[in-house]
Formats: structure tokens, C-alpha cells, sequence
């Protein structure tokens, strides 16, 4: 063979790996002729680099995407975890401000049975007594009675916790009748 032979093979094998790059990959291996081109045709790395750039760029979007759902995700959950919690707060707060006013009602009716005078008080109640984290307020009034003139009302708000801002408020409203006379006890 001449050098002229092996220049013209040579852009022969070339003009044939354009064509086919260009085109659909055929089955045949390019310059299935030299021994080192099948060599490396069939190795991994032997694709073209544009290829190997082209699929890096396409992982690394992917994994972009999947961090950002999950991370999507994780906020989602942080925050319904945050909003149960505090939902879960004011529903625990509700039910002691509900008995802080019954217990209120209660005060009240003992203290207008031992003390007639009784006009009603503000009583706050510590934690500790409470066996909780947060002091409770209960203010006791004594109301005249809109509908029986000799009657009285008990009206009792109760907040807890108190030193909050944003505590919750039970309201209780209870008509206080006064005793009736007792007739004297027949002799028999």
C-alpha cells in the first residue's frame, strides 16, 4: 500500500463516522476495518464527550429535581406538623378555660351560700395548683338579674393561660334565685 492508499482510508473511515454521527447509528462498528477503532467502539467511555456532557447535565437535573421535591415535601410536612401542634394547644387551653369557669360557677355558688353579701372576686390561679405549665384567671361577677328583679346572675369569664396574649376565654352565665322562706316545722 502507498501513502496515498492509507491517507485516502483515512478520510474515508473520517467521512464515514461524520455520516454516521450525523445520521442514525448504524449496527455496523466505525472503521469496523482497524482492530483498535472495534477496540474502542467498544469500551463505555469511548462515546462522543458532547454525549457524555449532554447525560451528566440530564443527572444533575434530575437530582436538582428530586431535591427540590423532597425539600418541597419537608416544608409541607414541617408545617402541618406545626399547625397540628398548635391546633392540638388550643384545643388542651380550651378545655382548661372550661374548667376554670365551672370550677368559677362553683366558687361562686359556695361563696353566696356562706357569705350573702358575696359580690364576686378575681381569682388566679397558679400552675403549680393546676399542675401545668401556665397560670389561669378567673373573675367572678355578680349581676342583678334582667328577668326576676329579686334574682341575681353569676357571670364568671375564665382565660387561660392568663399571662398570654392570645389565651382562651370561657364564659358562664348562671341564674342565682334566691332561697325561698322555709315554713316553720309542724309539731306532730
Amino acid at each position: 500500500m502507498t501513502m496515498h492508499h492509507r491517507t485516502h482510508d483515512t478520510c474515508l473511515c473520517l467521512r464515514r463516522r461524520t455520516l454516521q454521527s450525523l445520521t442514525a447509528r448504524s449496527a455496523d462498528p466505525p472503521c469496523a476495518g482497524s482492530p483498535a477503532a472495534a477496540r474502542r467502539a467498544s469500551l463505555p467511555h469511548s462515546r462522543p464527550r458532547a454525549l457524555r456532557r449532554r447525560r451528566s447535565g440530564l443527572v444533575l437535573g434530575i437530582v436538582l429535581v428530586c431535591v427540590v421535591v423532597a425539600l418541597t415535601l419537608a416544608t409541607v410536612v414541617t408545617k402541618a406538623v406545626v399547625l397540628n401542634r398548635r391546633q392540638s394547644e388550643l384545643a388542651d387551653w380550651q378545655l382548661q378555660a372550661s374548667w376554670l369557669a365551672e370550677s368559677g360557677l362553683q366558687r361562686a355558688v359556695h361563696r353566696l351560700r356562706t357569705t350573702p353579701d358575696y359580690a364576686g372576686e378575681t381569682w388566679e390561679v397558679p400552675a403549680a395548683s393546676l399542675a401545668l405549665d401556665h397560670t389561669g384567671s378567673v373573675v367572678i361577677h355578680l349581676l342583678p338579674d334582667a328577668e326576676d328583679a329579686s334574682g341575681r346572675q353569676i357571670r364568671v369569664e375564665a382565660e387561660y393561660p392568663s399571662e398570654r396574649p392570645h389565651g382562651v376565654r370561657s364564659v358562664r352565665e348562671v341564674p342565682v334565685t334566691p332561697p325561698a322562706a322555709v315554713p316553720p316545722a309542724s309539731p306532730s
